[in-house]
């Protein structure tokens, strides 16, 4: 990078966080230098997600920022208690507890603190592939993101770990842990929320998780694709496409997934045969296990026994 223009992005970056340092009791606010940044983002594990910028504002009375050109990073925000607001595209919305709001790059907007009830946030700045693929996870012109309770605690928990990260220093190994801290945070964010899964699923599709529910439940069963997809309401080929396009595999594949899940704590907290395992997780053929096993963990089911040190014989 232009060392002008390098110096020029970082005066930039300082003026624009010290408008809002001011006023907040308990706040926590890690700007990361840019020189830094630039150079870490070259490492492999911090090319795809790399953070700039983080920081925790406890009931920030009149926070107000305003990037009328955007900002070249992404903007997370998660608010925890009060309320604030923001604006793009000319469209202002409000935001309040177990609520997210995520600004793509470069998109202008306003955002600031309930003027009553101002907001608790913390919030993060991201770069890179992985980063720009979250913001397309967000439905065309919907910035907000719903968090359920069980979620926000975990993102707190998260955030509070990438401030510990980097209290002290901004070494190679801190910014490659802040990294990967975030990665789990967006993921998060995104894929362990149901409140974000339950809105943003279109009108015209299936919620699967009770088919799915069902089936871990009852994996050692006789299940078939057609008994699953009449269970879900389905033709088969819908049920296929949809199951497949939520979780990634095909539903059947996703039986033998638990079946095998099944008979590894059984080989490892049981005291029975291989056969009596097959049969408990809905195999009768003991080879046939064996082999589906195989396939699944890259080793025999008498060799993951082994590997773990268990006691039991076969």
């Amino acid at each position: 990078m232009n060392t002008d223009v390098s110096s020029k992005r970082l005066k930039e970056t300082a003026m624009d966080y010290l408008k809002i340092a001011d006023g907040f009791s308990g706040q926590l606010l890690h700007v990361l230098p840019l020189p830094l940044v630039e150079q870490m983002r070259k490492h492999p594990l911090v090319l795809s997600l790399s953070v700039t910028a983080l920081g925790h504002f406890p009931q920030a009375g009149h926070h107000y920022r305003a990037r009328l050109e955007g900002c070249r990073e992404h903007i997370l925000i998660v608010c925890t208690k009060g309320k604030g607001w923001f604006e793009i595209n000319g469209k202002r919305q409000h935001v309040q507890a177990h609520q997210a709001l995520l600004v793509p790059r470069n998109t202008p907007h306003v955002y600031g603190a309930d003027t009553k009830n101002p907001w608790t946030i913390h919030w993060l700045h991201f770069l890179g592939d992985e980063a720009d693929y979250y913001a397309a996870c967000l439905p065309p012109k919907d910035y907000g993101v719903p968090v359920t309770p069980v979620c926000e605690k975990e993102l707190i928990s998260l955030f509070q770990k990438a401030y510990t990260t980097v209290a002290r220093e901004y070494s190679q190994a801190r910014l490659i842990c802040l990294s990967q801290i975030a990665r789990l945070l967006l993921s998060t964010l995104f894929f362990h929320n149901r409140a974000y899964s339950s809105v943003h699923r279109s009108p015209t599709s299936h919620d699967l998780r009770d088919i799915i529910a069902h089936i871990i439940e009852y994996a050692s069963e006789p299940l078939t694709l057609g008994g699953l997809a009449r269970h879900a309401g389905l033709s088969v080929r819908t049920f296929s496409r949809l199951f497949q396009h939520q979780t990634g595999i095909t539903p059947m594949q996703y039986v033998i997934q638990q079946r095998i899940r099944s008979a590894c704590s059984l080989l490892v907290d049981a005291p029975l045969t291989i056969h009596e395992i097959a049969r408990r997780v809905g195999y009768d053929d003991p080879y046939f296990f064996s082999r589906i096993f195989s396939q699944e963990m890259g080793i025999s089911p008498s060799q993951y026994r082994a590997a773990h040190n268990t006691k039991h014989t076969q």
